[in-house]
């Protein structure tokens, strides 16, 4: 299932969103004139800016850049699970940048408030969760590549 993230309605969404998972944000390239390079460059000037640097926010993951070769209406940004979806969702929105909960912080990151980000859920249920989720996290995070990430 897609969310598309726009800063008026996902507050309204994320209380519909009450179940555990796995969640991809993606961030969108809007300007398809522009070569990989050039884009992972600007982001990258703008997700290590000094202003948000060490505030337990993830950082670019280099070897995952790599896998992209070209420039997609898409971006992986970051693959995460949780147990409460919509309260880990609302901390990578919604969390101070002083705070140590680990995050991206986006809403703190005045930088990148003009950029599109979407939001794809997966439902797991299951009494084993511990055992099942993680392995599928580093199967799809093998096979997405998120750009940003702790692992």
């Amino acid at each position: 299932a897609y969310l598309y993230v726009h800063k008026i309605y996902l507050f309204f969404y994320l209380g519909r969103i009450d179940f555990q998972g796995i969640y991809l944000i993606e961030i969108q390239i809007k300007n398809k004139e522009v070569t990989f390079d050039d884009w992972l460059q600007k982001f990258k000037n703008d997700w290590e800016d000094e202003r948000y640097k060490r505030k337990f926010v993830p950082n670019i993951k280099l070897k995952r850049i790599r896998q992209h070769k070209e420039l997609s209406e898409w971006i992986p940004l970051y693959l995460g699970k949780s147990k409460n979806i919509s309260s880990r969702i609302f901390q990578h929105i919604y969390k101070d940048i002083n705070k140590t909960t680990f995050a991206l912080k986006l809403k703190a990151r005045e930088n990148i408030w003009k950029e599109n980000f979407r939001l794809s859920l997966i439902k797991i249920n299951s009494d084993n969760y511990d055992w099942i989720v993680p392995v599928i996290e580093r199967k799809l995070r093998d096979k997405l590549n998120p750009i940003i990430g702790k692992q």
